[in-house]
């Protein structure tokens, strides 16, 4: 698999989309990014931003449990611990 950053003048802009639409859907994903300052320094930030949105919206509705600290800690040591037990020397 290969990313392929392309800075493309709008004169030509529907030409390139097309052609790269017309290729194998399986060889192939296209994902396209707002030419903006956070994505000149960042080619994944609308792509997190997206998914940023998506976990509050989660944890707003319920869908998903905030951990309090403690409990994050509490199980993140056991999960070490666990895999200390099995793969240490």
């Amino acid at each position: 698999m290969h990313t392929v950053k392309l800075d493309i003048q709008d004169s030509i802009y529907e030409h390139v989309m097309f052609i790269l639409k017309s290729l194998d859907e399986k060889g192939l994903s296209i994902t396209e990014y707002k030419a903006d300052q956070n994505s000149e320094s960042d080619l994944y930030f609308s792509q997190r931003q997206k998914q940023l949105h998506q976990d509050i919206e989660d944890i707003e509705s319920g869908k998903v449990e905030l951990l309090s600290k403690k409990e994050y800690e509490q199980n993140t040591n056991e999960f070490f611990n666990t895999l200390k037990s099995k793969y240490a020397n």
